[in-house]
């Protein structure tokens, strides 16, 4: 009897040594995974784009804009009138980097559950040459943060030259933001890259 006993507290130890009952600790989410496509349409790249937002991806943002400063098309964007009437210091000097630093401030203050939403559909684009389009769409903004003194909703309309490179892809080259229409008391997107720019 003390031999079975002596046989079962053996086999117990051994099967505590290997950690076979041990609680296994959770698989980490895949952090590389990205829904970025390679922009060969305009469309995809209002597909990147509003992905970007959503997943909070600074680099899959920063893919989405024109770098093509050699031949002046890099990308320009141009404010709302009221962002220009209120930050004209900000903007006078936007460019992509600017853009994308904007981008990370906002992210970087959304909780890690918290993402943005965005309302943009692909509304009609009108060709402007063989390798280049003008998409123009009204946008939602939804960015659920916590600081006081900015706004969380933001509306308005886009119009983007949208180009295609020497390699077929697309970027944005142009951003004019317009502001929402009178009666509206959103911002516009203008207004909330100035206010995280500028936090």
């Amino acid at each position: 009897m003390i031999n079975k006993v002596i046989i079962i507290i053996l086999i117990l130890a051994g099967l505590q040594s290997c950690d076979l009952f041990s609680t296994r600790a959770p698989e980490q989410p895949d952090v590389g995974s990205s829904s970025f496509m390679p922009p060969t349409d305009p469309y995809i790249v209002i597909y990147n784009l509003t992905n970007a937002i959503t997943e909070k991806n600074a680099d899959n943002y920063r893919k989405c804009f024109s770098d093509l400063d050699s031949l002046n098309l890099g990308f320009q964007f141009i404010p709302s009138a009221e962002a220009i009437a209120t930050y004209s210091g900000t903007f006078a000097r936007w460019d992509v980097n600017a853009e994308v630093n904007a981008f990370k401030s906002m992210i970087s203050r959304l909780n890690e559950e918290t993402r943005p939403s965005i309302l943009l559909p692909p509304n009609s684009d009108v060709p402007l040459g063989p390798d280049s389009v003008l998409y123009t769409a009204d946008y939602k903004l939804e960015i659920r943060h916590s600081i006081v003194n900015i706004p969380t909703d933001f509306s308005g309309k886009i119009r983007m030259t949208i180009i295609k490179d020497k390699s077929g892809l697309f970027s944005i080259s142009t951003w004019y933001d317009i502001d929402p229409p009178a009666g509206d008391s959103t911002k516009s997107w203008s207004i909330l890259k100035a206010l995280f720019y500028n936090y």
